[in-house]
């Protein structure tokens, strides 16, 4: 597992955290179309990427012409370069 691995569920994990907290104390229905589902598509979607490494956002991004991530300019002297 990877530092972005582990940000994506870190992240993923307390927005979902958050939506099911606001559901409770605001008495959000989450069983009725809300702009929370938005919410939960992309937080649950964060939190699954981190570990199938699989983001349909990401996937659609390269799809429309934008480079992928290097792995390499995160470790070591290659970061500190490039920064």
């Amino acid at each position: 597992m990877t530092t972005d691995d582990a940000v994506r569920i870190i992240t993923g994990a307390i927005l979902l955290l958050s939506l099911f907290m606001s559901s409770i104390s605001n008495g959000v229905s989450l069983g009725e179309p809300t702009w929370l589902w938005l919410a939960l598509l992309v937080s649950s979607q964060l939190f699954q990427s981190g570990f199938t490494r699989f983001c349909w956002i990401e996937a659609a991004l390269i799809k429309l012409g934008m480079k992928p991530d290097d792995p390499k300019n995160y470790s070591g002297e290659d970061f500190k370069q490039n920064r």
